[in-house]
């Protein structure tokens, strides 16, 4: 890490209310703004600026060429503080030593903060992707947004009839989760039932999270996470795979917005994008979803420097 990269300041505000969003386009893409990624506005950098008095766990790194943007990163916890996401990730395309100053504090907060794992969601057509490569960030899935209307269609079956999630359902939820998602993606993304809870993506005050029952008995068939804006609504699926469930999930999906809908899909979910192209969403855009282990790192460090003291122990 360089000085070049800095904990951003309130001396930073008029660059940040000057950028050029559309020369320097925000890389990172969130659940909830996976319909807009890369489109910062100026409305959004105010609030960004506003939001240095009262963090909220964000944590802020800038790089400034006098009064210009030259790279900015914010990482903040997901739903707990085992699971970090970077959420702005901005550079100038020929600045490479900077991205990876910005990927270096981004990491280095993170882990500060006690996180596990930091998350990062990329176009498949982001300049910053080799770049985070090479910081030691892992490509986990590719997902792909599939875009359309929350119209329900007069001769397709009924939605389901679903239910609020309560915590209840963690570890049955969890089980869904284990036996529905490959282990090499769970591997990189959760492990336990309380590490599966810090990375779900974080919602917002207009989200919810709806569980549809098994036909046959009252375990969790699917859990249906939304939430909405005067854009529209984003939709993420957890189901058991099965083709009927899959399409009842669709069918729920399809009421949680009155216009425009998002459903984001990571690549092992088969079942469901069959069935979201059933119902006449089509996928628009694809993302990877990338993770940089931190605790791992962490421990393999502690196990070395032990090593090392037992070493010197012995010499002495």
């Amino acid at each position: 890490m360089t000085a070049s990269v800095r904990a951003l300041r309130l001396t930073d505000v008029p660059a940040l209310l000057t950028h050029d969003s559309g020369a320097c386009p925000n890389q990172a893409v969130t659940f909830a703004r996976c319909a807009r990624a890369g489109d910062v506005q100026k409305s959004d950098w105010g609030r960004l600026a506003a939001s240095l008095l009262t963090p909220q766990g964000r944590q802020f790194w800038i790089s400034r060429a006098g009064w210009s943007l030259v790279g900015l990163t914010t990482v903040r916890p997901r739903s707990g503080r085992a699971a970090w996401e970077i959420d702005k990730l901005i550079c100038r395309p020929d600045s490479d030593a900077h991205l990876l100053d910005l990927l270096d504090r981004a990491v280095a907060s993170a882990g500060a903060k006690g996180a596990g794992r930091l998350f990062l969601r990329l176009s498949t057509r982001s300049p910053a992707l080799d770049a985070a490569r090479r910081h030691g960030f892992v490509v986990v899935t590719e997902e792909a947004r599939y875009h359309g209307n929350g119209s329900i269609d007069a001769q397709a079956p009924p939605p389901p009839a679903a239910r609020r999630r309560t915590h209840g359902d963690d570890l049955a939820l969890f089980r869904l989760y284990t036996q529905s998602v490959p282990q090499e993606v769970r591997w990189h993304t959760a492990l336990s039932p309380a590490e599966w809870r810090a990375a779900a993506e974080p919602l917002g005050r207009s989200g919810g999270e709806w569980v549809i029952a098994s036909d046959s008995d009252s375990l969790p068939a699917a859990l249906v996470r939304h939430c909405h804006d005067q854009s529209g609504a984003r939709v993420a699926l957890l189901t058991d795979g099965t083709p009927h469930n899959a399409r009842r999930a669709v069918a729920f999906a399809l009421t949680c917005a009155a216009g425009p809908l998002d459903l984001l899909l990571p690549a092992h979910a088969v079942s469901e994008a069959a069935a979201a192209e059933a119902a006449g969403l089509e996928p628009v855009e694809r993302f990877l979803l990338l993770v940089r282990p931190i605790a791992q790192r962490t421990r393999r460090l502690s196990m070395a420097e032990h090593a090392a003291d037992a070493v010197g122990a012995t010499v002495r």
